[in-house]
């Protein structure tokens, strides 16, 4: 057994060496491309599909979740010559392949497309052909990454307004607000993936042979009235319901992505929260022209949540804080913050006047709102605490 593994073994080392091209070319090939595994995740998520459109729930109240994704390598089959006296013909393809090697890892789309071309045709040997026919599945999956990068969209969704409690001649309402702008409310999201121009692109569901999925990211920035902030991140791992096609007979309705997720409220004043998705590497399209995709971010986007009840002190920003201040207590010290921060630019001055004055004459815990308010809407880079430092500045302003 010992003699005939050593036989098979020199037999392989032969012929490798005995091949035209160099024998790292499918190994290399090997690693240009990898796709993610089947998938768990002990978060529960809720899904569903209404005119390709899905929509997934994530309710987070603790701590964050970060699954591992497993992945392999996809090998992109690649033929080998057999005629080993046409070395001229050989070298010229090697190097357009190694072109093709070196574009697809710049994500250069153009290249590719330009090699492509002088490598198709009749004359091309059958093992060119072999060669070509992958790397123009690569190619289509390249141009559907910088497609969807180019065109997706994160749309929030909003919600019409309803304020109430306000006096009547204050500024006038707005029409709508996003929905979730209070924190511990649900916010809403939707990826807007357009298809490509003048082509259609086949997504697999979760139950599909080539399953599609997405990574939602966020990062969850919490900020408090006394200057100190909680930052944490949290993720998820999605699939589209059921299998949909995007483009088909000239349609322009695009792929619709909904996230819905919700944090839990724990006293912060101001809350800001950045999302990411990105598409994990998989295969788009169908089994006759499968096109490999690699992890890309098709979108991001922001936005600010604020302590449940900003809106009456939004519409009268001055007020509220002249009313906050006077009243004192620890119940109103969001007031002030969400006050000075809403103020417009010609009530700034009167702004920072109340503030300097909870600073000199307010007891500890005043003057420490009032310093982190003032650091808050950019008035100094000053140490928090320091009230000699923020009453010093502000002499030197006088």
């Amino acid at each position: 057994m010992m003699f005939c593994t050593a036989m098979l073994f020199r037999a392989a080392m032969l012929f490798r060496t005995a091949m035209p091209f160099r024998a790292a070319m499918p190994f290399r090939a090997a690693m240009l491309f990898r796709t993610a595994m089947p998938f768990r995740t002990a978060m529960g998520l809720t899904v569903a599909l209404h005119s390709a459109a899905c929509v997934t729930s994530i309710d987070r109240d603790d701590g964050s979740l970060r699954p591992a994704i497993p992945a392999t390598a996809v090998v992109v089959p690649f033929g080998v010559s057999t005629d080993a006296t046409d070395l001229l013909m050989a070298n010229v393809y090697d190097a357009l392949l190694r072109r093709l090697i070196a574009a697809y890892k710049e994500s250069d789309l153009l290249t590719m497309q330009q090699v492509l071309m002088q490598c198709r045709g009749p004359s091309a040997p059958a093992w060119v052909r072999d060669r070509i026919d992958g790397f123009a599945r690569l190619c289509l999956g390249l141009e559907v990454e910088l497609h969807a990068m180019a065109a997706s969209t994160l749309v929030q969704k909003t919600v019409d307004a309803n304020v109430t409690d306000v006096p009547p001649d204050t500024v006038a309402e707005p029409k709508s607000l996003p929905l979730g702008s209070e924190i511990g409310d649900q916010i809403e999201f939707e990826l807007v993936v357009p298809p490509l121009p003048d082509s259609s692109m086949r997504f697999g569901g979760k139950d599909d042979e080539d399953p599609v999925a997405f990574s939602v990211e966020a990062e969850i920035i919490d900020e408090f009235v006394d200057g100190s902030r909680r930052r944490v991140g949290d993720s998820a791992l999605l699939h589209l319901p059921d299998t949909i096609t995007i483009g088909a007979d000239g349609s322009v309705a695009p792929l619709r992505l909904a996230v819905q997720f919700k944090f839990a409220d724990i006293g912060a004043v101001r809350r800001r929260v950045e999302m990411r998705v990105d598409i994990l590497p998989g295969f788009v399209g169908s089994r006759a022209d499968r096109a490999p995709v690699r992890r890309v971010t098709l979108a991001t986007a922001r936005l600010v949540q604020w302590q449940r009840g900003y809106l009456p002190i939004q519409q009268q920003p001055l007020v509220s804080l002249q009313e906050a201040m006077k009243i004192g207590d620890a119940k109103h010290f969001p007031h002030v913050r969400l006050a000075a921060e809403f103020a417009p630019a010609v009530d700034r001055a009167k702004v920072l006047n109340l503030l300097i004055d909870w600073v000199r004459l307010g007891k500890p815990d005043q003057a420490q709102v009032a310093m982190a308010t003032l650091a808050a809407i950019g008035a100094a880079n000053i140490q928090l605490g320091d009230r000699d430092g923020w009453l010093a500045w502000w002499q030197g302003r006088r």
